[in-house]
């Protein structure tokens, strides 16, 4: 009579992923070799694959770093900055385009390794104007910095002057901060505000997109798009801009109270795909 140990194994099924073992049906389950080692992609396995996403991100950044020398603002033609980058920067840019690839295609994307390649898509697309140039690009910004220095100077607004001393809540921002931080011309600082605010919507933005989905994969993906989507200037030092920052975080608090802080539908299927 055959003993226990013959009788013929049955490997239990797993409900939640619909595979048995420690195979894979095509769930995205790291499949098993017979000598115990991942089958998977070493690209999608877990810290190789973010220490290269990362490493990649590191040479993007250096690569833009460098091709800032070769910009010279003082010979733009009639296509403005495009035409004066120099080829680094695009293969800098590049490199940082393959890393977000890579990093919303892995089996399980990391959050961290996503909002890293995240600022550093924001570094290259919108620092690189005020890395170059040393004062604000567009002229209408000094009316915001005439308004934040008469703060500065008479520690309060004059609403006869003007419209803008009517709504100082920015101006006297932008005043304090500079105070505090040693800087109290704002033009050493304005140009700067385009790159903070897309860095802020950024991760405001993917923090909506997981309120109302879930996951991981989908909400920075959603962040990448916007970023490379969003118009070009519209987050210069200017009421606006805080106010479209604002108003991103209260969709997030209230999109977070509508779905219990669990995503919603989208809590259901990030169990089942990773998103």
């Amino acid at each position: 009579m055959p003993g226990p140990d013959s009788l013929p194994r049955v490997i239990p099924r797993r409900p939640e992923t619909g595979t048995y073992g420690t195979g894979t049906c095509g769930t995205g389950t790291p499949a098993v070799g017979a000598l115990g080692r991942s089958t998977e992609l070493w690209w999608r396995a877990g810290p190789r694959r973010n220490g290269a996403l990362l490493a990649a991100v590191v040479v993007g950044l250096v690569g833009w770093a460098v091709s800032l020398h070769g910009i010279d603002v003082d010979r733009l033609g009639s296509y403005g900055l495009l035409a004066a980058l120099p080829a680094l920067w695009f293969v800098a840019l590049g490199a940082l385009v393959v890393a977000a690839v890579a990093a919303l295609s892995a089996a399980r994307p990391s959050g961290p390794v996503l909002a890293c390649v995240g600022i550093a898509l924001v570094i290259v697309l919108y620092a690189t104007i005020p890395a170059v140039t040393d004062l604000p690009q567009y002229a209408y910004v000094y009316k915001h910095i005439g308004v934040t220095r008469f703060i500065e100077a008479h520690q309060g607004v004059d609403r006869s002057v003007d419209l803008y001393h009517r709504w100082p809540g920015f101006f006297a921002l932008a005043a304090f901060f500079g105070e505090v931080a040693g800087r109290p011309d704002p033009v050493t600082f304005a140009a700067w505000a385009e790159p903070f605010f897309a860095v802020v919507d950024l991760f405001l933005v993917a923090a909506l997109a997981r309120a109302v989905l879930g996951g991981t994969r989908v909400p920075w993906l959603a962040a990448y798009l916007f970023t490379a989507g969003n118009w070009i200037g519209q987050n210069y030092f200017a009421p606006q801009s805080i106010s479209f920052t604002l108003a991103l975080a209260i969709y997030v608090i209230v999109a977070g109270q509508l779905t219990g802080g669990s995503g919603g539908s989208g809590g259901r299927r990030s169990r089942r795909s990773r998103r």
